[in-house]
Formats: C-alpha cells, structure tokens, sequence
C-alpha cells in the first residue's frame, strides 16, 4: 500500500515538474525580448516597431533601452563598463539607431561651428564603430538573434544650417563618408542597415529629410515620422528570427 503511495505521489510530482518544464518553454516561445540602443530621438521609433513585430510574429515582445544619444564611443563605454552588456544577454531583438552627429562629432556641419567639417575625419570614425560592433558580436550571437542598425537622414534642422553658412557641398561630402564607414563596417558582420537616408531622399542623400516627419524644432521625430522609421525596420524582415 505505501509503495503504491509512494508512485502516485512520485508520478504526480513527476508530472508537475514537466509541466512546469513545457510552460517555460511555451512562455520562452511566446515572449520575445527586444532592446534598443541609441538616440533618444529615435526611440518612439524602436518602440512602434517592437507593437508591430508583436503583430507580426504572434509574441509578445518586451522592449528595453539604453539610450546613448547616438554617441558609439559612448555607447560602448556605458555598455562595457560594470558589464552592462548584460542588457543584450537575453535579447531576441537588438535595434541600434545612430543619431545625426555620430555621437562626439562636432563641426560647422552640425550644431557647434569648428574649423572642420567634424572634429574628427570621417575615416577615424571607423575605429569607433569596428569597437562597437566587435563587441556586439562578443556578447551576441548574430546567427540566432535579430540585429539591426539605423543610420539617420540629414535632419531639416541641420540642412539650414548647411545652407545659411554656405557649406552645403563640404558638409554633403563629409556626412557621406560618415555614414559609408557604418555600411561598410556593417556589411563585415552581415548586419541589415536600415538607411533612413537613402529611403527618405534616394540619390539624393543629403537632402533634407521630410518636414513633416519633425516636431516644430525640425530635429525630433513627431508620430508621422517615428511610424516611418518603424516601417522602414519592418520592411528588413525579422530573420534569423523568423525567414
């Protein structure tokens, strides 16, 4: 009698642990975490597209952030320092929006007027992200989760300022070459670049980005323009997530 006590009573705890074993991993399928990196201006953005890809994939999607103002240098010694890269340990989803001054880069192309375009030539630049996304790939594996990296188009704010100091070819020039240095460096480790610039003014990549998709400083996205960048994340797909 007690041995078939005992079986009943290992079966039934038995039976427990796997179903608490099988709802685990229905919740681990069902929940998707996604974490974004980057300017705060581009952050409602991210946020949009996490709903859709709710939508989409049929999970829900937890988002996070980590706002760096779009600075990579910056990025990488917040990530770094006290092991913060442990934001991105659990991510199923890793969006990462640079901002229009590529982060410590100042010059009479942007906000804060200098002698040069930026106060760095735009080969230094590579440096800065090569760190970055070298330690991206130390702490994530990129063939099982979704990476995808924002590049900005000219701000309407920044295009006047071109134009009242009659810079606009060099400043053109300079942030170009700006953002060749991320599609370059990004198509190294096979990351999807989502090309704000190139979608939002074809060939003409330096023009200004439109008006209507900023708030009445022309420097902040308003909700017109944060549902056009989601669109544009959206349209790279969600693999390896999903084909």
């Amino acid at each position: 009698m007690l041995s078939r006590l005992f079986q009943i009573s290992f079966i039934a705890c038995l039976s427990a642990l796997v179903g608490t074993a099988h709802a685990q991993q229905d919740q681990d399928k069902n929940e998707l975490e996604m974490v974004y990196i980057g300017a705060s201006w581009m952050q409602h953005a991210a946020n949009l597209f996490s709903q859709q890809a709710a939508k989409d994939l049929g999970v829900k999607v937890n988002f996070w952030q980590r706002n760096t103002g779009g600075q990579v240098a910056i990025a990488t010694a917040k990530l770094a320092a006290g092991g913060q890269w442990d934001i991105v340990d659990d991510a199923d989803i890793i969006v990462i929006m640079i901002t229009g001054n590529f982060g410590r880069r100042v010059g009479y192309c942007l906000d804060t007027p200098s002698e040069n375009p930026f106060s760095e030539a735009p080969e230094d630049l590579r440096e800065d992200v090569e760190e970055f996304l070298a330690e991206l790939d130390r702490n994530v594996d990129l063939t099982k989760t979704m990476v995808r990296i924002g590049l900005p188009a000219v701000k309407p704010h920044f295009r006047s300022q071109w134009v009242e100091r009659d810079n606009v070819s060099e400043c053109s020039k300079a942030w170009s070459a700006l953002l060749n240095q991320w599609r370059e460096v990004a198509a190294d480790y096979r990351i999807p670049v989502i090309d704000v610039t190139r979608a939002w003014n074809g060939s003409d990549a330096t023009a200004a980005s439109p008006e209507e998709y900023f708030v009445w400083d022309r420097t902040h996205l308003n909700e017109q323009g944060a549902e056009a960048v989601a669109a544009l994340i959206r349209a790279e797909g969600y693999a390896p997530l999903s084909p």
